[in-house]
């Protein structure tokens, strides 16, 4: 049996706020970027963050979640948006800028 000294009241604070921010085990979310399965335990993601995890510069890329029907998000001018994740969403990145017509 290991004894561990008493921690002081600053320290129990700091590990009662670890326990609260930990997620509950084995919540995952899948979702698609650009026809790509990807996947996270985080409850809420902005935009640049689902660009990034999916290997797509945020620079130069913004985030479209794809809606039943002909409809869809833009966060162009959203990048830190809070989306509430769950499964079976589903996004495109899209280029920045003009786009050139061959």
């Amino acid at each position: 049996m290991v004894c561990h000294p008493p921690l002081s009241p600053g320290k129990k604070e700091k590990v009662k706020v670890m326990e609260k921010q930990q997620k509950p085990h084995g919540e995952k979310f899948d979702y698609i970027v650009d026809d790509e399965p990807q996947s996270t335990d985080e409850k809420f993601l902005t935009p640049t963050q689902i660009l990034t995890k999916a290997g797509i510069d945020a620079t130069t890329h913004y985030l479209k979640q794809v809606t039943k029907g002909e409809e869809s998000i833009s966060y162009q001018n959203e990048p830190n948006a809070q989306i509430k994740m769950k499964n079976h969403l589903k996004f495109i990145s899209v280029r920045k800028g003009p786009t050139t017509v061959s």
